[in-house]
């Protein structure tokens, strides 16, 4: 009884001191500035003891209650991206970017009603599982992201971290220890059907997807980072083999690897953490830049530069000499081949790719670019960055092809052209002019069945005639000629 009491007490003064506080507040505010905190507070309590009094089920509503969901609509109002979170959900987001990962570890924003990943943390599960910002979590444990409140994401974006992916596969042979993706619509189905622990997906698939998913903007780039983790190549041992053999004046960086039975020539420079395979031949001055990676028998000729990160498959050949001759009464004069090859970061060379040296200036490719197998580039050619070409291309002396631009496989290309950027060629075009405009260009015939291909070739070989006939009922009807013939 004497506790009740002195509760009332209690309350009542506490009650008389908000009378008093709310009039000094009130007569204070008649003489503070219009942005004052003080009359901005007291219609902040007076709407909530409205709220509390007049609405339906009021008195079920604690201020607890009405102060959060206040909190959550003032800071809703500042920008896209700010939320505040009640206890629970701090303490779970705290859990999620703190010590040990419970979580996947990204930044999350609503973006357009979906979670939106605004940033991976460093080190996290996913940073490591390849996640980038403008990623959106479409769902989360089967349930549509779309309208849900960031708190709930936060709260279900959890997951076991002993939960292990060993391994990558088809979607067709998957189980539930590997991870598969889908960046080919025609694969759809398998997806379906698909027993893998998780799959790599854009959002117009995830749907689909009877698993985990990781969606994403890029599935086929994320995969590709998933699958360098899980199947790492392990490091060469730095070191040169008892059977290589070095020249005196080479230079090579104590974390290098040089393999059995490889030849290392006068003034070669081999670079930290490079290696060089089995069986390679580095003529003199070669240069190798840190990381670059020759699999097996390269042959790098003399004073060819490899650029860093550059990986070379089994047989390439990089800087012999370009075809170049002079004619002189009726035989060839063999003109010297003085310049060089440079390779630029974190190209790719495929299996039996010959690069010819430059006859003066360098044979120049840029960085980025991506070769095929069986690719031949003559003297003085350069490649513009982040190119690729598939299998079979032939390019001809003193031909530059632009930055970013796609070559299909067994494509021609004439001599001293100049092909701009952003262009795709596809498989098989033959390329006898230069290309000022990016776009998509073919100059190959299709397949046809034997029979069809027979009746094509003959009516196009009658083609001219049948254009001879053409013009003389033209003129004969007193209609003007096409003007638009070419007769090259």
């Amino acid at each position: 009884m004497k506790r009740r009491l002195i509760f009332g007490f209690v309350t009542a003064l506490l009650a008389v001191n908000l009378l008093i506080g709310a009039r000094v507040y009130s007569k204070s505010s008649e003489s503070s500035p219009k942005d004052s905190a003080y009359p901005s507070m007291k219609l902040f309590a007076e709407v909530m003891e409205k709220v509390r009094r007049d609405y339906v089920d009021g008195q079920d509503l604690t201020y607890k209650k009405l102060v959060y969901g206040a909190l959550k609509g003032m800071i809703s109002t500042l920008d896209p991206h700010s939320e505040f979170l009640e206890p629970e959900a701090f303490n779970e987001l705290q859990n999620d970017t703190e010590g040990h990962f419970g979580g996947l570890g990204i930044v999350i924003a609503m973006k357009d009603n979906f979670i939106t990943v605004v940033a991976p943390m460093e080190d996290s599960p996913g940073f490591k599982a390849g996640i980038l910002a403008g990623d959106r979590i479409i769902k989360i444990d089967g349930k549509s992201s779309e309208h849900m409140a960031l708190t709930e994401a936060v709260k279900n974006l959890r997951g076991d971290p002993d939960t292990c992916v060993m391994r990558v596969a088809t979607l067709a042979s998957a189980d539930a220890s590997a991870l598969s993706f889908l960046a080919n619509p025609r694969y759809r189905q398998q997806l379906v059907q698909t027993r893998a622990g998780a799959v790599v997906l854009s959002a117009a698939h995830a749907h689909d997807c009877p698993t985990a998913a990781l969606v994403c903007e890029n599935p086929y780039a994320t995969y590709a980072r998933i699958a360098s983790l899980l199947h790492a190549m392990p490091a060469a041992a730095p070191g040169v083999h008892p059977s290589a053999i070095v020249a005196a004046s080479a230079r090579i960086d104590p974390t290098a690897h040089v393999g059995a039975l490889s030849v290392i020539g006068e003034r070669v420079v081999v670079g930290p953490r490079v290696c060089v395979g089995p069986y390679c031949l580095i003529e003199e001055g070669v240069t190798l830049a840190a990381e670059a990676h020759l699999v097996g028998r390269v042959t790098l000729c003399r004073d060819v530069e490899i650029g860093a990160r550059a990986l070379l498959q089994p047989g390439t050949v990089i800087g012999g000499d370009g075809f170049g001759f002079a004619p002189e009464r009726g035989q060839w004069l063999k003109v010297p081949q003085l310049g060089t090859v440079r390779i630029g970061a974190d190209v790719e060379i495929g299996a039996n790719t010959t690069i010819d040296r430059g006859a003066i200036d360098d044979t120049i490719i840029e960085e980025g670019v991506k070769l095929d197998n069986l690719i031949q580039v003559g003297h003085n050619v350069r490649i513009g960055a982040h190119s690729a070409l598939a299998a079979c291309v032939g390019i001809s002396g003193s031909t530059t092809i632009g930055k970013r631009c796609m070559i299909g496989g067994a494509v021609g290309f004439a001599g001293h052209l100049v092909i701009c950027d952003d262009v795709v060629i596809t498989g098989f075009s033959m390329v006898s002019r230069s290309i000022t405009r990016p776009g998509v260009y073919s100059g190959g015939f299709p397949l046809e069945e034997a029979n069809t291909w027979r009746r094509l070739v003959a009516r196009f070989k009658r083609s001219d005639s049948l254009v001879t006939r053409l013009k003389r009922l033209e003129r004969a009807a007193g209609a003007a000629p096409d003007q638009e013939e070419d007769d090259d």
